[in-house]
């Protein structure tokens, strides 16, 4: 006789297999976004016009980590306050505290506790105020390590932004990324190295992160910006975006990689860069 399994009970079955399979690979969203300091001279794309579409923007994806670049700490803090659920790490680049640009790393209290966190500086004196080799300002990357509420694992995050002028400054600064996840024992762990690189993806700061990193938008399952550039400048309508704006893995799965192209009200975009959006899996 052909054995008939009750429809609740498989039901329950098929449900508790969902739920396992959910709980080891939870999705984890991650934005990087430089949202452009608080320019005086930018106009209609002045801060104080763009920062509460740019809160609604992140409040609408919400995305579980949001790397910032720019923020200077009046500009931190608005967010701070409208991302209510969300919280974050980060100092200014040219005293340690609040002074000049933050590279500010925002975490959802509702799927991470703060583990650890630490800001470097890409320069010869990581750990002190400096500028690095031949670049114009200070530059930093800030690091946290994030867990999981929902199943304990840990996510390492690094928030760059390179130097626009020193192009030694961003050769250095990517070797300088690698030494310190070498120093910090993660080279088994699961990474994002996010941020504003201020270079094209041929250039040799890319090239030498990609022999140890892995670039979200060439292994995503689903890429919906592969040919498309992250810096606009503010100029909407027939322009060619350079893409300068990056997301690199390590040991982690990616399955969906965007950049948000979304306008204000008004018709023009939230910030002379555009946003990136990444869906991915930690490794077990």
């Amino acid at each position: 006789m052909r054995k008939v399994f009750p429809l609740r009970g498989l039901i329950f079955f098929w449900s508790i297999y969902i739920i396992a399979v959910a709980s080891a690979y939870a999705q984890i969203e991650v934005m990087t976004f430089n949202i452009r300091y608080a320019n005086s001279s930018d106009g209609e794309n002045h801060w104080d016009y763009r920062k509460s579409e740019i809160a609604s923007l992140i409040l609408e994806k919400r995305p579980e980590v949001v790397g910032i670049q720019e923020g200077l700490f009046h500009q931190v803090k608005y967010l701070d306050s409208a991302l209510s659920v969300y919280r974050y790490v980060g100092v200014g680049r040219e005293d340690g505290a609040l002074k000049g640009e933050f590279v500010p790393i925002f975490y959802d209290t509702t799927r991470f506790r703060l583990l650890a966190t630490k800001t470097f500086w890409l320069s010869t004196t990581p750990h002190e105020p400096s500028i690095g080799w031949d670049a114009a300002l200070p530059r930093i990357t800030t690091y946290a390590a994030l867990v999981s509420i929902q199943n304990s694992d840990t996510l390492h995050v690094f928030n760059c932004h390179y130097d626009h002028m020193g192009s030694l400054a961003r050769q250095e600064s990517s070797k300088l990324i690698i030494n310190l996840i070498d120093t910090l024992g993660l080279q088994q762990k699961p990474i994002v190295v996010m941020g504003d690189f201020n270079c094209a993806p041929h250039e040799a700061p890319i090239q030498l992160l990609e022999p140890h990193l892995r670039d979200a938008s060439a292994i995503s399952q689903y890429n919906s910006g592969l040919s498309a550039g992250t810096f606009n400048g503010f100029a909407v309508g027939d322009i060619n975006p350079k893409i300068i704006d990056y997301v690199f893995v390590q040991h982690i799965q990616v399955s969906s990689f965007s950049i948000i192209t979304e306008k204000r009200q008004n018709g023009s975009y939230l910030s002379d860069h555009f946003p990136i959006l990444v869906s991915l899996f930690l490794d077990r």
